[in-house]
């Protein structure tokens, strides 16, 4: 038994070895992951400080170079100073001394050198005038362009209006540009080329398209440039036939268009119908041979996104062996515009990832396609990236962030993306504004607007459009009045439809339909589908049949195929009971616009339809109002007991999933319970066993001195016994024969006396000798 119970012992402690042993394995195993994972993390860290470093050291070796052409600058600055060529007529070594300054963003430096030359000639007042252009500091320019039609020694020349105009396309500008131009008939360099080319490109960028085509059309030979303006002016306008025929008229007359001649015919594409003219267009390049040019390619690109052929984009883009950022935007917006934004959002990250750094308009288009689904988390990744690349500063990323950020739910984030912004524009304006109204916050979005009147920003349509909407949402009739009567009268902006949509939403939202319906009548232009829609809503909510009538026509006129329009009607018409006229409208719906029908599902609970729209299936029609009942009782109970079906299902489930879960706890809890009365078992036994030991070395340490003893005590019993044999002897050799018996016991004492002079060894040896002797007598 005792060796039965030390084999289940011995077993027992081999198991849990072997559990621990487990249990070590898997901690080093885990500790083999979390280093692996630490490694990596180092690794990665390695690289991107590797590429940190790389850039930091090419962007010092950049300033370093910046600054010895600055050095360099200034050297020979001062060389002409010493050598006096500044006060003789070297115009030209002055102009291109300017032109450096400008380039090093040194405009203190190159207007102090404009300032020290005596004669200022053309070239000079030209290069002073691009150097503020070139650095947006558009009054400044204006101002010098001025001073030098006062100057009597220069006159202005082609250059100089040129460089004038790209300024006021820069600074977007149409009242200054009608200005130069004015100047430029009075100066007599109307018909001039690079003139022209400038008025009717500047002209085209600012969409005054009639004044740019007045100008083409007084040139006898316009040359490629002006046919490129344009073309590109009417594209990007929207006129995309009279940018085609002015294509055709082009190659009537023997002009061979060239690469930015294709790019222009591309920005004519706008949309999915004019896809023939699109691929006529690739063809057109293909055969003479322009895709080759890598700005062709993207327009290729963002034209085949604005068609919705994501696939040919990509496969155009594919062929591109280093695409721009031109190219990059092309293909995220393209993505946006298609509805596929999270392919979007695939693309932007690889773009980063592949080393591409993505400036301001690359990532407005991320954080556009973010906003139109919504996603909160790679905008914040976005929003950090542009942190780290300095880019959040920029005016189009920080209203995109603005508007994402109030589209995902978080108008505050967005606030403090506003406050953060050192420039704060009438855009950014207008984005917070418009994020903080459609979530009711109207209070603030009032307050953000006064404050932005008293900082002297002028609002202009997009501000009242948001402040509209903000009334909108929130029902403030009063408020949405004083704003759209403001907005005429105080600052001199006509009322846009989409000004007149919100107006007529509030009052027909208060049930003034009166008053919506002659606003509508007092608009400068007929009323499009959007206003008359907004009546018809609120003839809809309060049950407006006459007025609802009215309107549904001139809807009815404007768009036939609009299905919500005739459901609308119909939900006014099944208001008033009114079952036959309702039955005709929904039957003109499956004619009219069968897939609307067939991907919507419409329930009335409280009138008289029951729809279930799948294909062609017909509909359900009730005929009287107490079959409607019935049939939407029995459908309310079967609702009713399949909601209580599937809550009694979800508890149940519920239930055995939590038993299961407890008893799964319980189980573990039983193991570990046992597991520490068998660990606790063995640590009992291995302190009994110790202490056994202990006994066990007593007793023999015991048992070996004893033994020894005893041992000892033998042999001195037998040298004693020895030693009183030969005592006993040598008495007897020593006595006489004659003797008397008392003669050897007088010797005694004698061996006495010896016997306590050797001390008490000699005694105990002889005692031990006296009691064997008796013993031996006795025997």
């Amino acid at each position: 038994m005792e060796l039965l119970g030390l084999s289940k012992f011995k077993l027992q402690l081999l198991a849990l070895i072997a559990e621990a042993r487990d249990i070590r394995g898997r901690e080093r195993s885990a500790r083999e992951e979390l280093q692996l994972s630490i490694q990596r993390r180092e690794q990665i860290e390695a690289e991107y400080t590797k590429k940190l470093q790389e850039l930091q050291a090419e962007i010092a070796s950049h300033e370093e170079s910046q600054r010895r052409l600055e050095d360099k600058t200034k050297q020979f600055h001062a060389f002409l100073v010493t050598t006096s060529c500044l006060s003789l007529d070297h115009a030209f070594l002055a102009a291109n001394l300017l032109r450096s300054y400008a380039s090093h963003n040194d405009l203190l430096s190159a207007r102090l050198l404009f300032d020290q030359c005596p004669h200022r000639t053309t070239l000079l007042w030209n290069s002073i005038i691009r150097a503020h252009a070139r650095l947006r500091h558009f009054p400044l320019a204006y101002t010098l362009f001025n001073c030098m039609r006062r100057d009597h020694g220069a006159k202005p020349d082609c250059y100089t209006f040129a460089c004038v105009l790209r300024a006021c396309a820069d600074n977007s500008d149409s009242s200054g540009a009608e200005m130069v131009h004015a100047i430029v008939l009075s100066s007599g360099l109307a018909l001039d080329l690079i003139v022209s080319s400038s008025l009717v490109s500047t002209y085209s960028k600012l969409g005054l398209l009639n004044n740019a085509r007045t100008v083409f059309d007084q040139l006898h030979t316009p040359d490629l440039v002006v046919w490129n303006s344009i073309i590109a002016g009417y594209g990007y306008g929207g006129f995309w036939q009279e940018g085609l025929q002015l294509f055709r008229r082009m190659r009537e007359t023997n002009a061979k268009p060239d690469g930015y001649s294709m790019v222009a015919l591309i920005s004519c594409i706008w949309n999915p119908s004019m896809l023939h003219f699109a691929k006529g267009i690739h063809g057109l390049c293909l055969k003479g041979g322009y895709d080759c040019s890598s700005h062709v390619s993207s327009g290729l690109v963002s034209m085949y996104a604005r068609c919705r052929l994501m696939d040919l984009a990509c496969q155009i883009f594919s062929c591109i062996y280093q695409p721009d950022l031109v190219t990059w935007s092309a293909l995220v917006s393209g993505f946006s515009l298609a509805g596929q934004y999270k392919e979007a959002l695939t693309l932007f990250r690889k773009m980063t990832s592949s080393g591409k750094r993505p400036d301001a308009i690359l990532i407005a288009c991320a954080l556009s396609a973010c906003s139109s689904i919504a996603a909160i988390r790679p905008g914040k990744e976005i929003h950090c990236y542009s942190m780290r690349s300095s880019i959040n500063l920029d005016a189009a990323v920080s209203c995109g962030l603005i508007d994402m950020y109030a589209k995902c739910g978080f108008p505050e984030l967005g606030f403090q993306v506003f406050e953060l912004m050192p420039e704060k524009g009438v855009i950014a304006y207008n984005a917070v504004i418009s994020g903080l109204g459609s979530h009711g916050l109207v209070d603030q979005a009032f307050f953000l607007f006064k404050w932005m009147l008293d900082r002297r920003y002028q609002p202009d349509a997009a501000t009242f459009s948001a402040l509209l909407c903000a009334c909108c949402h929130s029902g403030l009739l009063d408020k949405g009045l004083e704003i759209f009567n403001r907005m005429r009268d105080e600052f001199g902006i006509e009322a846009q439809m989409e000004h007149y949509v919100y107006m007529v939403k509030i009052l027909a939202m208060v049930g003034r339909l009166k008053e919506a319906y002659d606003l509508i009548h007092t608009m400068p232009k007929p009323a499009d589908s959007g206003v008359w829609g907004a009546l018809l809503w609120g003839c809809n909510i309060h049950g407006h049949l006459e007025m609802g009538r009215i309107v549904a026509k001139k809807l009815f006129e404007m768009d036939p195929r609009k299905a919500a329009y005739r459901v609308m009607l119909s939900n006014i018409y099944a208001a008033e009971e009114k079952w036959e006229v309702v039955k005709t409208l929904r039957d003109q719906i499956t004619v009219v616009d069968s897939d609307f029908l067939s991907k919507f599902t419409y329930t009335n609970m409280l009138h008289i339809f029951h729809f279930d729209f799948a294909g062609d299936e017909t509909i359900k029609y009730v005929e009287t109002e107490k079959d409607l009942l019935k049939k939407k009782e029995k459908e309310l109970k079967e609702t009713i007991n399949s909601m209580l079906q599937s809550r009694e299902a979800f508890l149940n489930h519920y239930e055995d999933s939590t038993y299961q879960l407890k008893q799964s706890i319980q189980k573990r809890d039983r193991k570990l319970v046992l597991l520490t009365e068998k660990i606790h078992t063995q640590i009992q036994l291995f302190d009994s066993m110790e202490k056994e030991v202990a006994a066990i070395k007593q007793v023999v340490n015991a048992v070996e001195v004893t033994s020894t003893v005893r041992l000892s005590c033998y042999h001195l019993q037998k040298t004693l016994l020895v030693k009183d044999e030969v005592i006993q002897r040598l008495t007897i050799e020593k006595q006489p024969c004659g003797s008397p018996p008392g003669a050897a016991s007088s010797e005694i004492p004698a061996v006495d006396e010896v016997d306590k002079s050797n001390g008490p060894e000699a005694s105990l040896i002889r005692h031990l000798g006296t009691k064997n002797s008796v013993t031996d007598a006795q025997g």
